[in-house]
């Protein structure tokens, strides 16, 4: 959807922003039940394989739909900014001013958050300073380009894509360190790149496109940041027990965005890259920023 100056929708274009706008209530309801019934159904999915994921959480939807708290309980959840706008049209001040307040609010929902994702991947300089000097650990935000074999990768509509969010050639697969924070690129392209832009709905397809991506992962050691979003589990929760079911099998580490970079800030570079002799780092993310159609409504008229 849009931010508050409508920028990310143009560069989305005209009938891809109608089509997602057709796609809305499927996914979400006037109440909150249809968004928390695939939240909970994906969280199973996790905690039957034994695994944390790292959900980003829109701090103001937070606070309006505080069911997501219970809905979450057992997993990572993160900051996804205040409210769901493009920071790069923010000045610093008022970046770090927004920051420490989302932190204040999942704090005053009993969470404590540790590393945040900017809304459309919007990151800057100006961002990153702002995560640092509210207290948290790590970022989320830069895409960086995966694979994910013939099917997709050929597809002409995925290199638009990649271009709207910065990732045309394949990008830094390892966490990186920027002063204090640690960086944790995000797997492009994602769930809603796969299913609304390129029409996907074979859970087959969406499938082999993330254990191509695995693959790769355990090829190069790497670490894959899927990012899959709650409202869309019905497309990927076969594909999501599959892959979480081989990356056990496989011996990945996998485990939430806090863990890696809590291990990146304190491993010795001539040691093993990733802990117990696992080949490569997993992590399972899946932003919310609305939960219900008003939700959309409220953005719209910056709430």
């Amino acid at each position: 959807m849009t931010d508050e100056n409508g920028a990310r929708s143009k560069r989305k274009g005209p009938r891809l922003t109608m089509r997602r706008a057709a796609l809305l209530p499927g996914r979400y309801g006037v109440s909150q039940r249809k968004l928390l019934a695939s939240l909970e159904g994906m969280v199973s999915i996790l905690k039957k394989h034994g695994v944390v994921g790292t959900f980003p959480v829109t701090a103001i939807v937070l606070d309006r739909h505080p069911k997501l708290v219970a809905a979450l309980d057992g997993m990572e959840v993160a900051i996804h900014g205040l409210r769901h706008i493009n920071l790069r049209k923010v000045d610093g001040r008022r970046q770090e001013e927004m920051m420490k307040e989302a932190v204040g609010v999942l704090v005053s929902h009993g969470l404590r958050p540790q590393g945040f994702r900017a809304p459309y991947l919007a990151w800057n300089e100006a961002m990153r300073d702002a995560v640092a000097k509210a207290g948290l650990h790590y970022d989320s935000s830069v895409p960086a380009r995966w694979k994910c074999g013939d099917e997709i990768d050929d597809n002409a509509i995925l290199r638009t894509s990649l271009e709207f969010y910065g990732a045309r050639s394949s990008g830094n697969h390892l966490p990186t360190v920027h002063g204090s924070i640690v960086v944790l690129p995000v797997a492009i392209p994602d769930d809603e790149i796969m299913i609304d832009r390129l029409r996907i709905s074979s859970s087959d397809i969406l499938g082999n496109a993330m254990l191509h991506m695995f693959r790769t992962a355990m090829a190069e050691g790497g670490h894959l940041v899927l990012q899959l979003h709650p409202e869309r589990f019905a497309f990927f929760r076969g594909a999501l027990d599959d892959l979480l079911g081989r990356a056990r099998d496989e011996g990945a580490w996998i485990v939430p965005l806090r863990d890696v970079a809590a291990w990146w800030l304190k491993r010795n570079e001539s040691g093993p890259r990733w802990p117990d002799g696992a080949l490569c780092a997993l992590t399972i993310s899946g932003d919310l920023d609305a939960v219900t159609l008003p939700d959309f409504l409220l953005r719209r008229l910056g709430r």
